[in-house]
């Protein structure tokens, strides 16, 4: 999905790397400077908008897109913006580069911008599935299911080994209440994709949600020694054992 973490961090923690004599301290700081809560995010990336350096212009340009910038730093903001949005036209061949733009726009509440930048991405390079699910996910956040459903149909076209678009699939199943249809595009995400445990996962819970929640567990016991990280599938494997009062099915997934 088209998004950025949320997750903050202590400012005095940042601001001695953000001032820092050294060129590629600034540089770290300034993309880490998004973690920065918005209030503390303008007061100490602000100056970085101003740095003789681009690189670190454009990155603190880059944290601040999300963030209302006071009148006051403006002039320097809007400069530092333009040297971002030119240097992403740079990559713009590639369907990374694409997506990048995408994510911008988003940020800055073009969503026109973002769905003509997924759909460059895709027509750049047809075969790369992260083009397909973001501009899905730009769908289902406007309630378009019909593209969404189409978007991902297009992209399991031209990527039918693709794990992760097969599990968006049904997803989008799931969303439309077709759980039982959902299911087999999870089975087949496990299959394409065998080391996730998170799709295993979503395929027991979604069998499980059905009401056959003996065979869900039996599924669950023949896929979770398959995977390394077992925690989620232990967690889920102790719920369903003892829905069913299963005390043997439930010692055996305490033990793995």
């Amino acid at each position: 999905m088209l998004s950025y973490t949320t997750q903050s961090i202590p400012a005095n923690k940042l601001v001695p790397y953000l001032t820092n004599s050294e060129a590629l301290l600034r540089l770290s700081a300034a993309k880490v400077g998004l973690l920065l809560s918005p209030v503390e995010r303008e007061k100490h990336l602000s100056p970085l908008l101003n740095d003789k350096l681009k690189a670190i212009r454009v990155a603190a340009a880059r944290s601040l897109v999300s963030t209302t910038i006071s009148s006051e730093n403006q002039t320097s903001f809007s400069k530092a913006f333009e040297e971002l949005t030119k240097a992403s036209e740079v990559n713009s061949w590639r369907g990374e580069g694409r997506i990048n733009q995408a994510v911008i726009a988003l940020e800055v509440n073009d969503t026109l911008g973002a769905e003509a930048s997924l759909k460059q991405a895709i027509k750049i390079e047809p075969y790369f599935d992260v083009g397909y699910i973001n501009l899905a996910d730009l769908y289902r956040s406007q309630q378009r299911s019909s593209l969404v459903s189409s978007v991902l149909r297009q992209g399991m076209k031209n990527n039918p080994l693709s794990g992760a678009l097969t599990y968006s699939y049904g997803l989008h199943l799931v969303r439309q209440q077709k759980l039982a249809k959902a299911i087999e595009y999870f089975a087949k995400s496990i299959h394409l994709a065998s080391q996730n445990p998170q799709y295993a996962y979503t395929y027991v819970l979604a069998m499980d949600g059905t009401g056959d929640s003996q065979k869900a567990l039996t599924e669950l016991k023949r896929l979770t020694p398959k995977y390394s990280n077992k925690s989620q599938l232990k967690e889920l494997g102790l719920y369903l054992s003892q829905k069913l009062r299963s005390k043997a099915d439930y010692d055996w997934f305490m033990n793995i």
